[in-house]
């Protein structure tokens, strides 16, 4: 059976083949990351027009409240709106700490995001998104 992961990227990507297979074996590491993390976790790539990213895999915390109600699975994602995975894509450089507002939940939110490489390609980036009263409250302490 295809994954929702490969479909995705066949579909909005101009990733190939091995490079998809790599970014499924994310997959099954997203949840443990995730609830270690105590944050939402996705993993974006800029689809093919360069013009936006696509949510390819995600996974909610187990340990603490997901900042999402449902799936953000396929949803294309404005550079705009998204500041930090601009910023990892452009550069090809991990970006922590920034505020962003969750789509569509319109949540603030901190997001810290690290590149995503397969054979020197920057093939997608990986996001941690905590709620921003979770990580001001670390701060304060």
């Amino acid at each position: 059976m295809i994954s929702a992961t490969r479909m995705l990227c066949q579909k909005y990507t101009s990733l190939t083949d091995d490079e998809i297979s790599y970014l499924e074996s994310y997959n099954t590491l997203l949840p443990a990351m995730a609830n270690a993390e105590k944050a939402d976790v996705f993993v974006d790539c800029r689809t093919a027009t360069g013009r936006s990213a696509i949510v390819v895999c995600e996974a909610k915390p187990q340990t603490v409240p997901s900042n999402y109600s449902s799936s953000i699975l396929g949803m294309m994602i404005q550079w705009s709106d998204e500041p930090a995975v601009d910023r990892s894509f452009r550069l090809g450089v991990s970006t922590a700490g920034m505020r962003a507002v969750s789509m569509p939940e319109d949540r603030r939110i901190v997001q810290s995001v690290e590149p995503i490489f397969y054979e020197g390609r920057l093939i997608a980036v990986l996001i941690y998104e905590k709620p921003a009263m979770a990580v001001e409250a670390v701060v304060a302490q």
